[in-house]
């Protein structure tokens, strides 16, 4: 455990320099859009990149409108929880899991179900005993806390339990970009054909925690549009400083700047706490 915090500390220190350098390459001469109210769902530039480090590094095919900037990952699931559920709607969560979430579901109204975890993941055949059940919210590509990986068997039947009763996924893939060896998984909404997943990310692991990067992926058109609507203008710019400055940072990151996001998280090589 000492260890992988000092692994993580060093790592944040050596990002210092170069965030240090971003930041003030950004303020010297800041883009005037960069300092208004701006676009409720996040700078549009930054939306473009999150975009394509997302096709690139984690074979996600999406385009900038269907991403929503968001203050963290915690941010995009509270968002998911405020416009898909009603009062009372029963919520599928992981039993153990991230209990952040669950509060999140719960503060809006939800009846929360733990749903066991075993070695492939998520046992999905156990959704057949919540007949009511409108979400399942899960960790796919590294189960929160037990690190297990959810099987392709099971990954086809959550879908397949979200096209049979028209339910949502809130896939949070807070550290997908991690893997002790080969690649990196693709994430659950890359097999989704119906527009049934929300992909929730964040940049906090290959960045740092205090970033507050997180961003939403939704691939149905109406719930995007109930999203950006839960955003208003207090809220984009509370985030301008963060959206601009991370705009200078990621796109270092996604054009082989001093922090290209394969070789940076290979050489990190650990996943580790939630942020």
């Amino acid at each position: 455990m000492f260890k992988t915090r000092r692994l993580r500390q060093c790592a944040v220190e050596r990002r210092c320099p170069t965030w240090a350098r971003l930041q003030a390459r950004f303020w010297r001469e800041p883009p005037a859009d960069c300092l208004g109210y701006g676009d409720a769902a996040g700078e549009w530039r930054l939306r473009e990149l999150i975009a394509a480090y997302l096709r690139s590094a984690r074979g996600l095919h999406c385009e900038a409108g269907q991403i929503i900037v968001t203050s963290g990952a915690q941010q995009a699931i509270a968002l998911c929880a405020q416009v898909l559920l009603a009062e009372g709607d029963h919520v599928a969560i992981e039993n153990p899991g991230y209990r952040a979430a669950g509060h999140a579901f719960a503060t809006a109204g939800a009846h929360l179900h733990g749903v066991a975890v075993d070695g492939e993941g998520l046992r999905t055949e156990q959704l057949r005993e919540l007949p009511d059940c409108r979400l399942v919210y899960l960790t796919p590509s590294h189960q929160y806390p037990t690190g297990v990986t959810l099987s392709l068997a099971r990954r086809l039947a959550l879908l397949e339990w979200a096209e049979r009763s028209g339910g949502w996924i809130v896939e949070d893939d807070y550290d997908g970009e991690y893997r002790y060896a080969g690649t990196p998984l693709m994430p659950l909404a890359a097999l989704d054909r119906q527009q049934h997943v929300l992909y929730v990310g964040t940049f906090c692991k290959i960045a740092f925690p205090a970033l507050r990067l997180g961003y939403l992926v939704v691939f149905a058109g109406r719930q995007l549009a109930a999203l950006v609507l839960r955003l208003d203008a207090a809220l984009a710019a509370a985030l301008a400083g963060t959206l601009a400055a991370g705009f200078e940072l990621f796109e270092d990151v996604l054009h082989g700047g001093r922090l290209p996001a394969g070789n940076h998280v290979s050489k990190a090589g650990l996943s580790g706490h939630r942020a």
